[in-house]
């Protein structure tokens, strides 16, 4: 259910739309994929990463990758 994070569904509507009793069975859905939480550091980064060039906060040669696998 992944949509739950692509359009920002309020977890009590999607608890009623499942038919939970509980918020916390509910709650399963509040776990991003890795692709998802990859994605929004991404975007989270690009739009950063100018504004912090720009203020000398930042240099690309500092930069650590997030796609190494140690």
């Amino acid at each position: 259910m992944h949509y739950v994070h692509v359009y920002k569904l309020p977890l009590p509507i999607v608890q009623k739309q499942v038919g939970h009793k509980t918020l916390k069975a509910t709650s399963v859905y509040l776990r991003p994929s890795d692709e998802a939480v990859g994605s929004a550091y991404d975007e989270a980064r690009a739009r950063t990463e100018p504004n912090l060039q720009a203020k000398g906060f930042y240099s690309p040669k500092s930069s650590f990758s997030h796609d190494s696998k140690t």
